[in-house]
């Protein structure tokens, strides 16, 4: 999306340290400005390339490209990083997976990536941990909206992700929010209970719910 300058500095002023830029709006403005505005302003953006950052290894990829690379991620693994894949699918809101996802986040499983977040279609869907080669899997298939300025979406509904690695085991919990659209703040969930409701009936793995958090 184009937005002014002064977001890189609210972004890191915020503790942002990472974006992703792999979607469809990537070319609205100049790639190239973007990556350059927000690097002035300590945030490194992942866009096709991975990103490091201490145990973690970022990669994001753009399902709507074709068959994605995810050969990086064996050996992102292999070097004892923590892979964690951000795909992007382009489509109407829907709380069930688009088929294209439900392909990547298989191929990233098998592939070794330990965290896998599905983004583009602005509507919540399931979390689950997985079992896979390297140890158990975060998935988030669709977080919703956080902070957004565009026509193209008026979901108010979100979730935000955190992740703790701890001996290279992964804990992993959401926190249902209002996202903040048309100069609205961003806030906790007025009633949490009812997107933990509804994660539920998605088949989400069990949910462990203390007020706007819910851990799985």
């Amino acid at each position: 999306l184009t937005n002014p300058p002064k977001v890189a500095e609210v972004l890191r002023s915020a503790g942002v340290g990472w974006v992703t830029i792999t979607n469809n709006h990537r070319h609205d403005g100049s790639v190239e400005a973007t990556v350059k505005g927000l690097a002035e302003h300590g945030v490194t953006t992942v866009a096709d390339s991975r990103v490091d950052a201490s145990r973690w290894s970022f990669l994001a990829r753009d399902l709507d490209a074709g068959e994605p690379d995810l050969s990086p991620i064996a050996g992102i693994a292999a070097a004892g990083r923590l892979p964690v894949v951000s795909l992007h699918v382009t489509g109407p809101p829907s709380f069930l997976p688009r088929p294209e996802l439900v392909a990547g986040i298989e191929a990233a499983i098998a592939a070794g990536a330990r965290a896998i977040v599905g983004v583009g279609t602005h509507a919540l869907a399931r979390v689950e941990r997985r079992a896979g080669p390297r140890g158990d899997v975060i998935i988030a298939m669709g977080l919703g909206n956080l902070r957004f300025a565009c026509a193209c979406t008026d979901g108010r509904d979100g979730l935000v992700l955190e992740l703790t690695e701890r001996g290279g085991a992964l804990e992993a919990c959401v926190v249902a929010i209002r996202a903040g659209l048309e100069a609205e703040p961003t806030r906790l969930a007025a009633n949490p209970n009812e997107t933990f409701d509804l994660l539920a009936s998605l088949r989400s793995s069990p949910l462990r719910r203390d007020g706007a958090r819910a851990w799985f």
